[in-house]
């Protein structure tokens, strides 16, 4: 006798969702990939572009430059079988993994592409943020974190993780230190932009900061503390340093 998913009790079907729609790192990065190409998974075709598709890397963030894991996705699937299965288990594959993505510029433009349908119902994201502070480059940040603040008040949106590089620490504390007035200006600006995008914020906010490049090696971090405290008092939220909480709501911890 032939048994379908939808006979199996609803608390087995919820664990084979789990299973199956959830990220084991807790994280999905969407990566856009051309129709010719063939790929595993991709954003459910019956709330999304049809002109974009994206492979769902699950890679930690950590992991990100890990060629020999790069290939490892997770599918989304069951959620094209029927409406009854699509309805049990949407909520869970966009409310419980947290969207990864490099860049505001590729932030925004993903979002843009997915539509507005499904990235209204993201609910956590967390960006990395490794570019120079540029004019740009600020306008780019400044541009997603608007279309996040929309997010948060007419979708699910409610909680973004910024996430800096040593890199990009290093480049604050030059800008800050610096004697060229237009580094400075610069800084100001860009702290300006947090504060703007602060106001009125609707969705929890933290940043990380990481002692740690990219290619693994450990940077002196001694003249940080000063952009910490500048960047916290501009975003608010919560300021970690490599896992250890600093500031919470503009009161310092430790």
């Amino acid at each position: 006798m032939r048994t379908s998913l939808l006979d199996i009790p609803r608390e087995l079907r919820d664990k084979i969702y789990e299973y199956v729609l959830l990220s084991p790192t807790g994280f999905i990065e969407p990566n856009e990939v051309s129709r010719l190409e063939r790929f595993p998974s991709a954003i459910p075709s019956s709330t999304t572009s049809t002109t974009h598709r994206f492979v769902l890397n699950i890679l930690h963030p950590q992991d990100r430059y890990n060629i020999e894991n790069a290939q490892t996705y997770i599918t989304t699937s069951i959620l094209r079988t029927n409406r009854q299965i699509y309805q049990e288990s949407k909520d869970l594959f966009w409310r419980r993994n947290t969207f990864y993505f490099r860049s505001a510029v590729t932030l925004g433009w993903t979002l843009k592409a997915m539509g507005q349908a499904p990235s209204r119902l993201i609910k956590a994201i967390r960006l990395h943020e490794t570019q120079a502070i540029t004019p740009r480059n600020m306008k780019a940040v400044a541009k997603a974190l608007r279309l996040l603040a929309s997010r948060a008040r007419h979708g699910d949106f409610r909680k973004l993780d910024l996430s800096f590089s040593a890199h990009r620490m290093e480049a604050l504390v030059r800008n800050r230190e610096s004697n060229n007035a237009k580094l400075q200006e610069e800084y100001d600006e860009f702290l300006r932009m947090f504060r703007e995008a602060s106001t009125g914020c609707k969705y929890e906010r933290s940043v990380e900061a990481s002692m740690w490049d990219l290619d693994g090696s450990l940077r002196l971090a001694s003249q940080w503390e000063n952009v910490i405290r500048d960047v916290h008092f501009a975003y608010g939220g919560r300021f970690y340093w490599d896992g250890v909480l600093l500031w919470d709501n503009y009161v310092a911890v430790s």
